[in-house]
């Protein structure tokens, strides 16, 4: 019903139904009551659907719709989508009612849809018609190509598969064996790919699938076989010589990384190899002269090698020709041979084939010569004799003959001669009286020697040896070795014992003649001299002296470091044109003490005096040779004489090895009662010098205890303690103590505050310097005090000496602390302190003054690192020819055997030779990285990361604006119950209320007074820090509170240095401050400790369940008001962070007082062999 003014003669009647016959009746109302009505039917109209509705133009994520227009006043068309199968919701969209298409996107591709579409008109909705459509399959690659196969590559190439491709995916597998799939991605741009590191002649299964935005399209499959690793062919031999040839080949039909070439000579099992590169032709160097050699050529792939293509090659032979024997006697015989146009030399060797019998004899004659006569030989024998034809620099085969020699019939015995009267036996000096030292003279016997230089050596070494006092197993044992080609041992250290038989031993020597291959003789020393069966003693020097007067054909430096890091002094003589560079390398350090060089052989006098007092002051020392930080210096190695070693400390109980100050250094720790010791009269025979060292580089771990303990102890045959180091971490002191010449314990304890950080459980170095009347400590280089003593007994070598002894466990009980040892040595100098570094400590190391760290590789270009290994020696270099021959006389009769004519002139010294052939070295250094690639397209979202290390608490932001409503999220975990509510009464269904009000927030917290910022954190402090963190982390934290502990910066300061003042002396060091009182807990300060998360409040109490409501569910309301801030509380401590950055320098201390002058020095000479000297002697010496 409508009501409408009486003014009013029309109206419009709404909502009624399409199609429908309506009776409308106008009744006039008066007031007094309504008039007649009047009636009349009516129909509205039929409201028609939408017409002819087309699913036309499919994608894969699209459908077009249209359709015929409705009738009527059609406001939008609502277009409604779903999939006929699966679960997903139907969808719609709205058009404008004047538009009759649509586009329908972001659909599932390859799915079947219904499509309808409502008219809606102002007053209700039309009918609905629809549509089925269905959307296109995603398309895939076409075409797949596989070519150009490699050993280990195989080439993809496709055309593009249709649409928005972001990438190609590619899938790879064997199709053999047990096949692991493998894959990579390019973009979808690309349409090719070259597969990497595949097994060689393998079939492989390819698919290639497009990768669109919302997930993979098509798939295409094809095969495809890497090629076996094909060898080189046409092995070809060219440019034989006699110790060379090059090898040639064809390259292999694959992309190689290089070719291995292999070689031995034929018919022997001494395979060589080289490694040769990229290259189709590689030159053999160093072969046998005459020899056939078997040849394989492999080609080297990243898989492998190819199989070989084998040849083979022939040196050119390099000996005579034509030996013969002639002149046969009873004791002699002479050979001839065709000489060799190449020869520079000949070695001629002769040796009985009975052993027993004498005459084996070895020679080098020059490459003039082509005949040469034996005698000294045993009659009625059978010997072999042997030509080595020489060259410049090889050797080539021997080729031999036999001859026997003729009976000689027994002849009238003779009276013997009489014997020639011993030498003269010079007196011993002053300075070698009570020489005890095992020595050995290395004399150069080479041709550029000559008989008259070579005995004026000789001569020289006579003079050395009669300026000692005992030639005997209990002082001076001597040794003579003279080398060329090879070292020869005229006597050995056992042979005599009485210094007249060894001076007239000396005259006999005969001169050898041959080149100069010095390295070898240093082998030979090495191995056969220095020996237990020569004679050679324990715990007595041993001295090398070397004379030389050329340049060595081999190389010397690997054997000199073998003798000189055995503890042998090496002193080394050169004489007129010598290498001073390889003379240094022979001779130990310092090389103003050990190396000489005088002009000429007439010249050794001015050496003798100097040469005599250095041998003799190493010789009478108490303490034995030890190489330490490239010097040789008296002293003892304390941890190899406890057999701790990173060889043999695992056979020792309670002892393992871990890293050092360095990681590239190895500590030892010493755990609890492993209580080590070792004889005294094994470590010190002698006892202790007056004057020495003690190093220690050690450190103290939670774990080492309060009480205090001897790091290391001498204790007489009843374990009393004479001498020690004692280590007290109850009262941070270190203390020495031995005993004076009455007997009785005397101390030096040292509690300054530098001593303090021992105690702090970090690396620290010691150097406690011991003399007769006073003891001096260093600590990390730093001098930190000097106390007096008296005089101290010597030692007992009839008890042991501990390691980490307990100071409570006395007499026999085995107690000992547990700490950390790197180095432990006892230096027989005062000195040693001002060559040490300190290069092994992080907090003292200059990396421009210290070696390179063992191990260690640098990154600069300016870094030097240590020394590599040497390469192959060269060849030998030539020697000059021996002087000429006279001419030949005419021949005549044979007559007698005249008697042995005189040796001819010495020839003048040959060439020095050229330099050994150079062999290939190691490959070369990577090359520089390259830059980098152009930004691939974004990959597909990958699976989440683990999850990360709990990052460092940073401070509190300023609360931000609320931000927008997202979306709703997944359900959250149920909060805390709120208090119960009153039951309600259920009450009528209405309308949605209108949101509340924001309600006020809460009222904000007090804050907190601050607290008064502490002093700045002194060592003491971070330790007790540390505790704290260490008791809520339990074991789990102790590695990384060790960390902390090893890098706290010691004497730390916050005062900013000013500028530098000029340089004054070195003062001491100032006391350290005691630490200031912690400040009062307060809000986090500036800075701060951070904080854990503080605890989470207990949850509220559960309300009673409440009547179950009725009615329909609602619209989500507002977001309610915020709610007051939460209790903030303390957490207790985080974990620690990791170590800042190192504090600036603190400001130099003030300039300590100078010193009292200290007594006067005495000599003592054992003091003197580590000390670097001019080589002119001592001034003042008779």
């Amino acid at each position: 019903m409508v009501q409408v003014s009486g003014s009013t003669f029309n109206t419009v009647l709404r909502n009624l139904q399409s199609d429908t016959v309506y009776k409308v009746t106008v009744v006039p109302v008066y007031s007094a009551g309504e008039g007649q009505r009047m009636s009349e039917n009516g129909k509205t109209l039929e409201r028609s659907p939408v017409r002819n509705i087309q699913v036309f133009n499919p994608t894969t994520n699209t459908l077009n719709v249209r359709w015929e227009a409705a009738t009527g006043p059609v406001q939008e068309y609502r277009v409604v989508y779903a999939p006929l199968t699966g679960t997903r919701p139907s969808e719609s969209i709205l058009v404008p009612g004047t538009t009759t298409t649509a586009l329908l996107q972001q659909l599932l591709p390859n799915t079947d849809y219904n499509v309808g579409v409502v008219a809606l008109y102002s007053d209700g909705e039309g009918p609905a018609m629809s549509d089925l459509g269905k959307t296109l399959p995603r398309s895939g690659p076409r075409n797949m190509r596989v070519y150009d196969p490699t050993t280990t590559t195989l080439s993809v190439s496709w055309e593009h598969a249709e649409g928005p491709v972001m990438q190609y995916h590619i899938t790879y597998a064997q199709t053999t064996g047990d096949p692991i799939e493998e894959y990579t991605t390019v973009p979808g741009n690309r349409n090719n790919v070259v597969l990497q590191n595949l097994d060689p002649d393998t079939p492989y299964n390819i698919k290639v699938t497009a990768i669109y935005a919302d997930g993979p399209g098509g798939e295409l499959e094809g095969n495809g076989r890497t090629v076996g690793m094909l060898g080189p062919r046409n092995l070809r031999v060219s440019d034989e010589w006699y110790t060379r040839f090059r090898v040639s080949w064809d390259a292999a039909p694959s992309r190689v990384t290089g070719y291995k070439l292999t070689y031995r000579p034929e018919g022997s099992n001494n395979d060589l190899e080289v490694f040769v590169g990229d290259v189709t032709s590689y030159q053999l160097h160093n072969l046998i002269p005459g020899t056939t050699y078997d040849l394989n050529v492999m080609a080297q792939y990243n898989t492998g090698f190819s199989e070989p293509l084998i040849g083979q090659g022939t040196t050119l032979y390099l000996n005579v020709t034509g030996l013969t024997t002639y002149n046969v006697g009873y004791d002699s015989f002479c050979i001839r041979w065709a000489p060799h146009r190449a020869a520079t030399s000949y070695r001629l060797k002769v040796a009985p084939f009975d052993t027993s019998k004498r005459g084996a004899h070895e020679i080098t004659v020059t490459g003039a010569e082509s005949n040469y006569c034996f005698d000294g030989l045993t009659p009625d024998t059978l010997y072999n004799t042997t030509v080595y034809t020489q060259t410049l620099n090889l050797e080539g085969p021997g080729v031999s003959a036999k001859e026997r020699t003729l009976f000689k019939p027994t002849e009238v015995p003779t009276e013997p001669p009489t014997p020639p009267p011993p030498a003269t036996v010079p007196p011993a000096l002053d300075v070698c009286k009570g020489a005890k030292a095992d020595l050995v003279f290395l004399i150069d016997g080479s041709w550029s020697i000559g008989d008259d230089s070579f005995n004026k050596v000789t001569q020289f070494v006579k003079s050395m040896t009669g300026a000692f006092d005992v030639i005997s197993p209990s002082g001076m044992q001597v040794s003579f070795v003279q080398y060329s080609d090879d070292a020869k041992t005229e006597f050995r250290l056992n042979t005599y014992h009485d210094k007249g038989i060894v001076i007239s031993a000396l005259q006999s020597v005969r001169y050898r003649g041959g080149n100069t291959r010095t390295g070898n003789a240093l082998e030979h020393v090495y191995q056969h001299v220095f020996t237990s069966d020569s004679g050679m003693r324990k715990n007595v020097p041993k001295v090398l002296v070397v004379v030389t007067d050329g340049r060595s054909q081999d190389d010397v430096k690997k054997s000199a470091e073998k003798l000189q890091h055995s503890g042998y002094s090496v002193f080394v003589v050169g004489v007129a044109d010598v290498d001073t560079t390889e003379l240094r390398l022979i001779g130990s350090k310092p090389s103003e003490r050990h190396v000489f060089v005088v002009d000429n052989y007439d010249a050794f006098a001015k050496i003798q005096d100097n040469l005599i007092t250095f041998i003799c002051e190493t010789a009478t020392s108490t303490c034995p040779l030890t190489y330490i930080d490239g010097f040789t210096t008296p002293g003892f190695r304390m941890l190899e004489a406890f057999n701790i070693t990173d060889r043999t400390f695992a056979g020792m109980n309670g002892v393992s090895m871990e890293p050092g100050s360095f990681n590239s250094y190895i500590a030892y720790r010493l755990h609890k009662d492993a209580f080590l010791n070792q004889p005294t009269k094994e470590i010190h025979p002698n006892g202790l010098p007056p004057s020495y060292t003690i190093i220690l580089l050690f450190r103290l771990l939670p774990d080492t205890g309060s009480e205090p303990f001897d790091i290391w102890q001498i204790t007489d045959k009843n374990n009393n303690p004479e001498v020690g180091v004692t280590v007290n971490p109850s009262s941070k002191t270190i203390t020495f103590y031995n005993k004076d010449t009455r007997g009785e314990i005397q101390r030096a304890m040292f509690n300054e505050e530098q001593v303090k950080r021992v105690f702090h459980g970090s690396f620290h170095k010691i150097h406690i310097s011991i003399s007769p009347d006073n003891v001096k400590l260093n600590l990390d280089c730093q001098g930190v005090a000097e106390k007096p003593i008296k005089e101290a007994n010597n030692i007992s070598v009839e008890g042991y000496e501990v390691l980490g002894k307990m100071v409570k466990s006395g007499g026999g009980r085995r107690q000992s602390a547990t700490f950390q040892l790197q180095m432990f040595d006892i230096i027989c100098s005062l000195s040693w302190i001002s060559r040490d570094k300190c290069c092994d400590l992080p907090a003292t190391r200059d990396e421009a003054k210290c070696p390179s760290l063992p191990h260690s590789c640098t990154c600069t270009q300016d870094s030097i690192g240590p020394q590599g290994p040497p390469g192959p020696s060269g060849s030998p270099g030539s020697k000059g020819p021996r002087g000429d021959r006279g001419q030949t006389g005419n021949a005549g009769s044979m007559g007698p055997r005249g008697e042995p004519g005189l040796v001819g002139p010495m020839g003048p010294p040959g060439p020095q030779g050229p330099s050994g052939l150079s062999l290939p070295g190691e490959p070369g250094r990577p090359g520089p990285k390259g830059d980098a690639g152009d930004s691939g397209l974004p990959g597909l979202q990958g699976p989440p990361g683990p999850r990360g290390p709990l990052g460092p608490v940073g401070p509190s932001g300023a609360r931000g604006p609320p931000g927008k409503e997202g979306q709703s999220g997944p359900r959250g975990p149920p909060g805390p119950m709120g208090n119960p509510g009153n039951p309600g009464v259920p009450g009528i269904t209405g309308k949605p209320g209108k949101p509340g009000d924001t309600g006020n927030p809460g009222p904000v917290g007090i804050k907190g007074e601050k607290g008064e910022r502490g002093d700045f954190a002194s060592q003491s402090m971070m330790r007790s820090i540390a505790r704290q963190v260490c008791e809520q982390l339990v074991n789990s934290q102790m590695s990384r509170i060790d960390m902390m502990l090893n890098q706290i910066p010691s004497g730390y300061r916050s005062n900013t240095p000013g500028p530098a003042g000029p340089p004054g002396p070195p003062g001491n060091a100032g006391a350290r401050g005691e630490p200031g009182q912690t400040g009062r807990n307060g809000f986090p300060g500036s800075p701060g400790l951070p904080g854990n998360q503080g605890e989470r409040g207990l949850p509220g109490e559960k309300g009673e369940r409440g009547s179950p409501g009725t009615g329909v569910r609602g619209p989500r309301g507002t977001s309610g008001p915020q709610g007051p801030p939460g209790e903030s509380r303390t957490g207790p401590p985080g974990p620690s962070g990791s170590a800042g950055p190192r504090g600036p320098p603190g400001r130099q201390g003030t300039p300590g007082v100078r010193g009292p002058s200290g007594p006067p020095g005495y000599c003592d000479s054992s003091q003197c062999v580590g000390i670097p000297y001019n080589g002119q002697g001592y001034t003042g010496l008779a």
